[in-house]
C-alpha cells in the first residue's frame, strides 16, 4: 500500500469541487492518505510548515494541490511512473492566453515552452513548472538544504524568481529530474477579464 501524504496550502478557502476530490481518494483501498491544510500564512510559509508535517510522517509521497486546483480523479496513478519528483499538467491565464505552466531555462530567465505539449510522448523532463499539483518522493527533502520554499529577491528588493521556480533549481541541482505527465490535467479556477474572453471567442469565430 502506498503512503501519501497530501498538502493544501490556503489561506482559508479551498473548492468545493477538490474537497470533492479529497473524499474520493481518501477511499481508495490501493492508498493510505493523510491530508494536512493550512488556513493562513504566506505561500513559502505554508509549503514549509507542510513538508515539515509531511516529514514527521512515514509517508512516501508528498503531493501538493493548490487551493484552487482540482486535480482528475486518477491522479494518483502518477505515482506509477516511479519518477521522484513529477507534475499534472496545470494551465493559468496569462497575457489574455491560456498557457500551461512548463518552463524552459534560458539565459535572460524562464519562458514558456510552448513546445513540449505537442510531442508524442506522455512523460517528459522539463525545466521548471509551476507547483499547483506537483509530487515529491521523501527522498528529495534529504538532498535539499532549508528552506526548501523561499522566495529569491535581487539586491534592489525586486523578486527575481518563485518558490516554485527555485525549488526546481535546488532539486536539480541535488540531482533530481523534474517530470510533467501529459495524461493528468488538473481544473485550475481563476477570475478572468470577460472582455478578453469575449475578444478570443470572436477571434475564433472569425477563424483567426
Amino acid at each position: 500500500m502506498k503512503k501519501i501524504f497530501i498538502a493544501i496550502p490556503t489561506t482559508g478557502n479551498i473548492r468545493v469541487e477538490l474537497l470533492s476530490f479529497l473524499l474520493n481518494v481518501t477511499h481508495n483501498p490501493d492508498y493510505l492518505i493523510k491530508i494536512d491544510v493550512t488556513t493562513s500564512g504566506d505561500i513559502c510559509n505554508n509549503r514549509n510548515y507542510l513538508t515539515d508535517r509531511f516529514l514527521q510522517t512515514d509517508s512516501e509521497w508528498l503531493i501538493f494541490i493548490d487551493s484552487d486546483i482540482v486535480p482528475p480523479m486518477n491522479l494518483l496513478d502518477i505515482i506509477d511512473n516511479s519518477k521522484d519528483i513529477i507534475s499534472a499538467i496545470n494551465f493559468t491565464w496569462k497575457d489574455n492566453e491560456l498557457i500551461p505552466l512548463i518552463m524552459k531555462k534560458e539565459k535572460m530567465g524562464y519562458k514558456l515552452d510552448q513546445d513540449i505539449i505537442n510531442r508524442k510522448e506522455n512523460s517528459l523532463r522539463v525545466d521548471a513548472v509551476g507547483l499547483g499539483c506537483f509530487i515529491i518522493k521523501r527522498e528529495v527533502f534529504k538532498k535539499i538544504n532549508l528552506p526548501y520554499f523561499e522566495f529569491i529577491y535581487d539586491k534592489k528588493g525586486i523578486l527575481i524568481n518563485g518558490e516554485d521556480f527555485n525549488f526546481c533549481e535546488k532539486a536539480k541541482k541535488a540531482g533530481f529530474d523534474i517530470w510533467i505527465d501529459k495524461r493528468f490535467i488538473t481544473n485550475h479556477f481563476n477570475i478572468v477579464n470577460l472582455k478578453a474572453i469575449n475578444n478570443m471567442l470572436g477571434d475564433l469565430k472569425n477563424g483567426k
